[in-house]
Protein backbone atom coordinates (compact mmCIF):
# COMPACT_ATOMS: atom_id res chain seq x y z
CA UNK A 1 0.00 0.00 0.00
CA UNK A 2 1.42 3.34 -0.96
CA UNK A 3 0.28 6.26 1.20
CA UNK A 4 1.15 10.32 1.39
CA UNK A 5 2.01 11.26 4.59
CA UNK A 6 -1.47 12.37 6.33
CA UNK A 7 -3.14 9.28 4.59
CA UNK A 8 -5.39 6.66 5.65
CA UNK A 9 -5.90 3.48 4.73
CA UNK A 10 -8.40 0.15 5.84
CA UNK A 11 -7.01 -2.60 6.47
CA UNK A 12 -9.26 -6.19 7.10
CA UNK A 13 -8.23 -9.39 8.15
CA UNK A 14 -9.75 -12.43 8.94
CA UNK A 15 -8.80 -15.38 10.69
CA UNK A 16 -9.46 -18.72 8.93
CA UNK A 17 -9.82 -22.28 10.08
CA UNK A 18 -7.97 -25.19 8.47
CA UNK A 19 -10.43 -25.66 5.04
CA UNK A 20 -10.20 -21.79 5.01
CA UNK A 21 -13.41 -21.14 6.35
CA UNK A 22 -13.90 -17.71 8.07
CA UNK A 23 -13.72 -17.82 12.13
CA UNK A 24 -15.62 -15.00 12.46
CA UNK A 25 -15.61 -14.84 16.36
CA UNK A 26 -11.68 -14.67 16.67
CA UNK A 27 -9.74 -11.31 17.72
CA UNK A 28 -7.57 -9.38 15.58
CA UNK A 29 -4.55 -7.95 17.15
CA UNK A 30 -3.03 -5.19 15.07
CA UNK A 31 0.84 -3.86 15.51
CA UNK A 32 3.08 -1.65 13.09
CA UNK A 33 6.82 -1.93 13.31
CA UNK A 34 7.62 1.13 13.18
CA UNK A 35 5.37 3.23 14.27
CA UNK A 36 7.37 7.02 13.52
CA UNK A 37 6.05 5.95 9.94
CA UNK A 38 2.72 4.34 9.98
CA UNK A 39 0.08 3.91 13.20
CA UNK A 40 -2.48 1.19 13.11
CA UNK A 41 -5.92 1.01 15.51
CA UNK A 42 -6.74 -1.64 16.98
CA UNK A 43 -10.12 -1.97 13.80
CA UNK A 44 -6.99 -1.57 11.26
CA UNK A 45 -6.66 1.28 10.21
CA UNK A 46 -3.64 2.78 9.52
CA UNK A 47 -2.20 6.41 9.36
CA UNK A 48 0.84 7.40 6.98
CA UNK A 49 2.96 9.30 9.42
CA UNK A 50 6.38 10.32 7.89
CA UNK A 51 8.25 8.95 4.97
CA UNK A 52 9.55 5.77 5.15
CA UNK A 53 8.66 2.02 4.72
CA UNK A 54 6.20 0.15 7.80
CA UNK A 55 5.14 -3.41 8.01
CA UNK A 56 1.18 -3.82 9.33
CA UNK A 57 0.81 -7.05 11.39
CA UNK A 58 -2.41 -8.90 12.04
CA UNK A 59 -2.29 -11.49 14.30
CA UNK A 60 -4.57 -13.97 15.64
CA UNK A 61 -4.73 -17.27 17.86
CA UNK A 62 -0.52 -17.46 16.92
CA UNK A 63 -0.96 -16.49 13.36
CA UNK A 64 -0.27 -13.65 11.48
CA UNK A 65 -0.05 -11.71 8.42
CA UNK A 66 1.50 -8.48 7.17
CA UNK A 67 0.68 -5.92 5.10
CA UNK A 68 3.58 -3.23 3.98
CA UNK A 69 3.31 -0.03 3.92
CA UNK A 70 5.29 2.67 2.00
CA UNK A 71 5.04 6.02 2.94
CA UNK A 72 5.84 9.38 0.39
CA UNK A 73 5.60 12.74 1.22
CA UNK A 74 2.53 14.72 0.01
CA UNK A 75 3.72 16.17 -3.63
CA UNK A 76 3.99 19.86 -4.41
CA UNK A 77 0.76 20.82 -6.25
CA UNK A 78 1.25 24.67 -5.92
CA UNK A 79 3.94 27.20 -6.35
CA UNK A 80 3.51 31.07 -5.32
CA UNK A 81 5.95 33.51 -5.38
CA UNK A 82 5.60 36.71 -3.37
CA UNK A 83 5.01 39.58 -4.77
CA UNK A 84 3.63 38.58 -8.15
CA UNK A 85 4.62 41.54 -9.04
CA UNK A 86 7.52 43.84 -8.07
CA UNK A 87 9.45 47.01 -9.48
CA UNK A 88 12.62 47.70 -8.12
CA UNK A 89 15.59 49.99 -8.86
CA UNK A 90 19.13 48.85 -10.35
CA UNK A 91 21.74 47.98 -7.78
CA UNK A 92 18.56 47.06 -5.33
CA UNK A 93 17.77 43.65 -3.93
CA UNK A 94 14.61 42.01 -2.72
CA UNK A 95 13.53 38.79 -1.19
CA UNK A 96 11.02 36.97 -3.06
CA UNK A 97 8.66 34.70 -0.58
CA UNK A 98 8.03 30.90 -1.90
CA UNK A 99 4.48 28.91 -0.62
CA UNK A 100 4.31 25.66 -1.43
CA UNK A 101 1.06 23.52 -1.11
CA UNK A 102 -0.23 20.14 -1.72
CA UNK A 103 -3.47 19.71 -3.96
CA UNK A 104 -5.86 20.18 -0.53
CA UNK A 105 -4.20 23.59 0.09
CA UNK A 106 -1.74 21.80 2.83
CA UNK A 107 0.99 24.04 3.00
CA UNK A 108 4.58 22.14 2.18
CA UNK A 109 7.66 22.59 4.23
CA UNK A 110 11.25 21.25 3.78
CA UNK A 111 10.99 20.72 0.06
CA UNK A 112 13.74 21.84 -2.72
CA UNK A 113 12.87 25.25 -4.37
CA UNK A 114 14.96 26.45 -7.31
CA UNK A 115 15.09 29.53 -8.38
CA UNK A 116 15.91 31.11 -12.14
CA UNK A 117 15.77 34.54 -14.04
CA UNK A 118 14.18 34.93 -18.15
CA UNK A 119 16.82 37.92 -18.55
CA UNK A 120 20.30 38.16 -16.49
CA UNK A 121 20.81 41.71 -17.75
CA UNK A 122 17.40 42.92 -16.28
CA UNK A 123 17.81 40.93 -12.93
CA UNK A 124 19.29 38.36 -11.11
CA UNK A 125 18.26 35.49 -8.57
CA UNK A 126 20.21 33.92 -5.95
CA UNK A 127 19.64 30.22 -4.70
CA UNK A 128 18.15 31.27 -1.41
CA UNK A 129 15.02 33.50 -4.12
CA UNK A 130 16.90 37.31 -3.26
CA UNK A 131 16.74 39.28 -6.77
CA UNK A 132 18.65 41.90 -7.43
CA UNK A 133 18.09 44.54 -10.01
CA UNK A 134 21.20 45.39 -12.62
CA UNK A 135 19.85 47.12 -15.70
CA UNK A 136 16.46 48.66 -16.61
CA UNK A 137 14.13 46.00 -17.90
CA UNK A 138 12.00 43.68 -17.52
CA UNK A 139 12.45 40.02 -16.05
CA UNK A 140 10.40 36.77 -14.72
CA UNK A 141 11.53 34.92 -11.84
CA UNK A 142 10.38 31.58 -11.78
CA UNK A 143 10.85 29.23 -8.99
CA UNK A 144 10.31 25.08 -9.05
CA UNK A 145 9.75 22.74 -7.03
CA UNK A 146 9.11 18.91 -7.34
CA UNK A 147 8.07 19.82 -11.25
CA UNK A 148 5.82 22.83 -10.28
CA UNK A 149 6.80 25.87 -10.88
CA UNK A 150 5.44 29.88 -9.81
CA UNK A 151 6.65 32.91 -11.15
CA UNK A 152 7.01 36.74 -10.28
CA UNK A 153 7.34 39.57 -12.86
CA UNK A 154 10.53 42.16 -11.85
CA UNK A 155 10.53 45.29 -13.19
CA UNK A 156 14.01 47.41 -12.85
CA UNK A 157 13.93 50.92 -13.34
CA UNK A 158 17.13 53.35 -13.44
CA UNK A 159 19.33 53.26 -10.38
CA UNK A 160 18.04 56.46 -8.26
CA UNK A 161 19.55 59.82 -7.79
CA UNK A 162 20.62 60.08 -4.32
CA UNK A 163 22.34 62.94 -4.77
CA UNK A 164 23.72 65.66 -6.91
CA UNK A 165 26.92 67.72 -7.11
CA UNK A 166 27.96 71.14 -8.27
CA UNK A 167 31.72 72.07 -8.95
CA UNK A 168 33.10 74.01 -8.12
CA UNK A 169 30.98 74.55 -5.26
CA UNK A 170 31.59 78.35 -4.55
CA UNK A 171 33.10 80.84 -6.68
CA UNK A 172 33.56 84.34 -7.86
CA UNK A 173 32.19 85.77 -11.12
CA UNK A 174 33.16 88.73 -12.36
CA UNK A 175 30.02 90.94 -14.25
CA UNK A 176 30.73 90.60 -18.14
Amino acid sequence: NDLFVGQTTQLTAEARDASGAPLTDRVIVWSTNRPQVATVTSQGLVTAISSGNATIMATSGGRSATAAINVSPRPVSSVVLSPGQATLPAGQSLQLSVSLTDAQGQVLTGRQVSFATSNVQAATVSATGLVTGVAPGSATITAISEGRTGAAAVTVTPEPVVSVDISPASGTVIVG
